[in-house]
């Protein structure tokens, strides 16, 4: 079961992208496109994505530049 989980960290490809995610609340079903990245600061800190289903522990959880959203079910 545990391949169809997964820990996103996003980062939003714009603001409204940005403001569609900080009003997200647990229970809401959502569309994301976007890729998976490796962000790299000038200092060589770098944060990269995990790129497979089965791990598990510091550094396997995926981080999302995404493009697009869509809250596609509310549950209040």
């Amino acid at each position: 079961m545990r391949e169809s989980s997964g820990n996103f960290h996003t980062i939003a490809a714009t603001d409204a992208v940005q403001g569609i995610i900080a009003d997200l609340r647990p229970g809401q079903i959502v569309y994301l496109h976007g890729q998976l990245v490796r962000v790299v600061s000038p200092d060589g800190w770098y944060w990269e994505s995990s790129l497979s289903r089965t791990d598990r522990g510091d550094g396997s959880c995926e981080l999302v530049w995404v493009d697009e959203i869509e809250v596609l079910q509310v549950d209040e």
